[in-house]
């Protein structure tokens, strides 16, 4: 990891007339997954070949490991199957009936809670169906 004080980086961008206010990236995997919206679906979604990287930069193998992407898919289907709620239901249900799961659930807690949160703020903006009147 290459770490720099916030002054030496506004120094380095006034060079190319850059951003004016810089901010210390909290977690690097998401941000990677913000580029395209990832855990956003009611956001635009853009294709990861979209991407433009440079000096030998990943960001796909920061956004999602390949050996979390079965996983992470395995969660999202959770959530949606089950009408997961919350965080502490998910980790509950992986306990119960999923262990192989649990691990992943444990350890990603901020993809699971974006998950459950944009499962869920998505389907609170679908119009509701109307009851068929005979």
């Amino acid at each position: 990891m290459n770490t720099t004080t916030r002054r030496n980086a506004q120094r380095f961008f006034e060079q190319f007339n850059g951003p004016k206010t810089i901010i210390r990236l909290e977690s690097p995997r998401g941000m990677a997954r913000y580029l395209i919206h990832l855990d956003n679906p009611e956001k635009a979604q853009y294709l990861p070949e979209n991407v433009l990287a440079f000096n030998g930069a990943d960001w796909q193998k920061i956004a999602i490991p390949d050996d979390d992407k079965q996983e992470a898919m395995s969660i999202v289907n959770l959530v949606a199957d089950n009408g997961i709620q919350g965080y502490y239901d998910l980790l509950k249900l992986c306990e119960q009936e999923h262990p192989d799961l649990l691990d992943f659930a444990a350890r990603q807690t901020v993809f699971c809670r974006e998950v459950i949160w944009s499962y869920w703020h998505a389907n609170s903006n679908k119009p509701k169906k109307e009851a068929d009147h005979d």
